[in-house]
């Protein structure tokens, strides 16, 4: 299945915002930690508290722009990694049949299915399991979502490569990282909260980062694993902590998002498309 992702940087429509301080994810010694634990877990989030968060829904938009964008069938075998509280699955969920959702733990699975089901939406085909346990077909998917992922992850290489099987010749990863130099880990430097940008904080242990990302680190972990970048787009310049900026206009997001444009070296996150280098 031929995909059309372009293969330069573009800038139209909304952009959007990738996860960030103010999601938690599992420490599994495994190295896998694409998903947060329900309240009765250890370093438990409620990704219910994030449903509806201005920055939330601009990074969905994106990724749907650009999945609308590459698309090239009217069924294209989706496979999206970590599900929370299931805001990307329902988006999902409404515009494509064939979509498979996998998470590592049984509750945010079902959050996700109750909240489909209650749209009336057809129910992807949900996945419990570590990535790194799960068996696919070889080139079983046409895209493969992962937002806010690869932070989580003590081998991110190792695991890209496992999901470049399941790939198909002309399919698609698709990304999102924080990345280390964004103005609001700048202003932690200043205030002596992190003594330097690409180190890893106190708050970024909490939330079981491994990995802090800069855009040339991304593509080196990307090539490792055998991917192309064809697309990458810095977004999102944020100033300060989530907490602090979600009660603003949606404008405002947008024009922070914006800012992007003119300042990508103090952008917050990066999204990025790749595709496999054919041996």
């Amino acid at each position: 299945m031929a995909v059309r992702c372009s293969s330069h940087v573009e800038f139209y429509g909304v952009r959007g915002l990738s996860n960030d301080g103010s999601t938690a994810y599992t420490i599994d010694t495994s190295g896998y930690r694409g998903a947060a634990l329900p309240s009765s877990g250890t370093n438990a989030y409620d990704y219910s508290k994030i449903q509806g968060l201005p920055e939330v829904d601009i990074r969905i938009s994106l990724l749907m722009e650009r999945l609308r964008y590459c698309v090239s069938s009217r069924a294209p075998r989706v496979l999206e990694v970590g599900i929370g509280a299931g805001d990307v699955t329902i988006k999902l969920a409404g515009a494509f049949p064939n979509v498979t959702s996998v998470d590592m733990d049984e509750a945010w699975i079902e959050l996700a299915r109750n909240r489909i089901q209650g749209k009336g939406l057809r129910s992807p085909r949900f996945v419990l399991g570590k990535i790194e346990d799960i068996e696919f077909q070889d080139g079983e998917f046409d895209h493969i979502i992962l937002l806010g992922i690869l932070e989580h992850l003590q081998d991110p290489p190792g695991v890209l490569e496992i999901m470049k099987g399941w790939l198909n010749p002309d399919g698609v990863v698709h990304v999102t990282v924080n990345l280390a130099h964004s103005l609001h880990r700048r202003l932690g430097v200043a205030m002596g909260l992190i003594r330097d940008v690409e180190q890893l904080g106190e708050s970024d242990r909490r939330l079981g980062h491994e990995w802090i990302y800069t855009k040339s680190l991304l593509t080196d972990h990307l090539r490792t694993a055998g991917f192309e970048v064809r697309y990458n787009r810095p977004f999102y310049v944020k100033p300060l902590p989530t907490s602090m900026l979600s009660n603003l206009p949606m404008e405002v997001h947008r024009g922070l998002d914006e800012l992007a444009n003119s300042l990508p070296q103090l952008a917050s996150y990066i999204y990025v498309e790749a595709i496999k280098v054919m041996d």
